[in-house]
């Protein structure tokens, strides 16, 4: 069969030989783009739809938060008139159902930071350490050095150490330290995020779990 074949290409001039390679490497260019175009009708046509559910999913996860968000505001007068949360709260609270079997946790999110004057503070605090603390007391040195260190990724300062620290303010009578604090105090603020609403049932073991709301949580 070979033999066969090599004498039918012997016999083609060199212009037939190349329109016939020519015209098999268009065959295959186009089977390629047959099935490369195959590929991506069906690629583009998964995305597209899971990307409409998740959207449809999306929207409708928005109106319940925002239905959640209105009614429990309005229900917090009468949460707060019957105990279920402190009549002073303006924050967030959790709300359970009698039959025990259902929570919701209206969540507050807020973070806590501190402004450029706490940078302030920390250098008038570290020339006072080295200057009348360093060497009369290296433990308390080290101690209250160690609640300066901020947070590597966001620069902020952790406000459990700076409170430790304004806890003993009344330690020292300098003025550089007392200045420190009041800087400190100053410079804090909670800013508020946003509210979030989680909801939670009785697992078989009786415990509060939360119901995932997020594809990570599933």
């Amino acid at each position: 069969m070979s033999t066969e074949v090599d004498k039918v290409i012997e016999q083609l001039t060199d212009e037939q030989l190349d329109a016939l390679i020519s015209k098999r490497q268009q065959a295959k260019k186009e089977a390629d783009r047959l099935a490369r175009q195959t590929y991506e009708a069906s690629r583009d046509e998964m995305v597209k739809g899971l990307t409409h559910k998740a959207l449809k999913l999306h929207l409708e996860m928005v109106a319940l938060k925002s239905e959640a968000i209105t009614k429990l505001e309005e229900f917090r007068k009468a949460a707060q008139q019957y105990g279920d949360i402190r009549s002073n709260s303006k924050g967030g609270f959790s709300l359970r159902t009698t039959d025990q079997t259902v929570m919701l946790a209206y969540e507050r999110n807020s973070k806590s930071e501190y402004d450029e004057r706490a940078v302030l503070a920390e250098e008038l605090l570290k020339e006072f350490l080295e200057d009348k603390v360093k060497k009369a007391d290296l433990q308390a040195y080290r101690t209250i050095v160690s609640l300066l260190t901020r947070n590597k990724k966001t620069g902020q300062y952790n406000p459990v150490s700076i409170n430790s620290l304004l806890s003993i303010e009344d330690n020292y009578n300098d003025d550089r330290w007392h200045r420190a604090m009041k800087l400190f105090k100053e410079s804090y603020q909670n800013r508020f995020i946003s509210m979030n609403v989680s909801f939670y049932r009785k697992n078989d073991q009786e415990k509060d779990e939360l119901i995932p709301l997020t594809f990570a949580s599933l």
